[in-house]
């Protein structure tokens, strides 16, 4: 892959951490055997989940779906504020956080947000030069921005077809890593009102 090219990686800005395995708790052989208070948030926010009424559950499945972003930046994960808005106020910020570090819990509402979420690296590259862009290409500047703030990557064998017609998929593409590169990532539109064309 290219210098510059956006980097597919998992989601929510999820870490394993010590509570995810035994790895840390000395003697012990039983991977269960974990109980400290993550654990319990997490059975927490899943006693929670189970508390709701089925018709709450698809309410709060529903709203996820149509409104979680499409992509996120590496360096900003989905905030509380924002799944506290997609679950309508039914958790508390500690169930919150422990739902964006364990995004799994989301399951039990039949969400997962693993497959709805990519993040994307934007990875800029400096002072870029393509092969088929010459210095006095009218774009050559405008193009070295781009690639400057990691918006365009040009492709693997190091040109930019800067003549070619631009496909939707790239359009869109390129809109995403400018909303991501300002932070706008909270969607406006449902999920359902956005159609992939080819």
């Amino acid at each position: 892959m290219p210098a510059g090219a956006a980097t597919i990686t998992a989601i929510f800005n999820y870490t394993p951490s010590s509570y995810d395995n035994n790895s840390g708790n000395e003697g012990s052989s039983d991977s269960g055997s974990d109980t400290t208070k993550p654990s319990t948030e997490i059975e927490k926010a899943q006693e929670i989940i189970n508390a709701l009424t089925t018709e709450e559950k698809q309410e709060t499945a529903k709203n996820i779906k149509a409104y979680l972003p499409y992509t996120l930046p590496t360096n900003k994960p989905l905030t509380v504020e924002q799944l506290q808005i997609l679950t309508k106020g039914r958790f508390t910020k500690k169930q919150l956080e422990t739902m964006i570090e364990n995004p799994e819990i989301l399951k039990n509402l039949g969400v997962d947000a693993t497959s709805l979420i990519t993040v994307v690296t934007l990875k800029p590259i400096k002072n870029a030069e393509f092969k088929d862009v010459e210095s006095s290409n009218w774009a050559s500047e405008s193009i070295k921005a781009a690639a400057e703030l990691g918006l365009v990557a040009g492709l693997p064998d190091g040109s930019f077809e800067p003549a070619a017609s631009l496909k939707i998929a790239d359009t869109f593409t390129f809109i995403n890593r400018v909303t991501l590169l300002n932070d706008v990532i909270d969607s406006k539109l449902t999920r359902s009102m956005v159609v992939w064309h080819k």
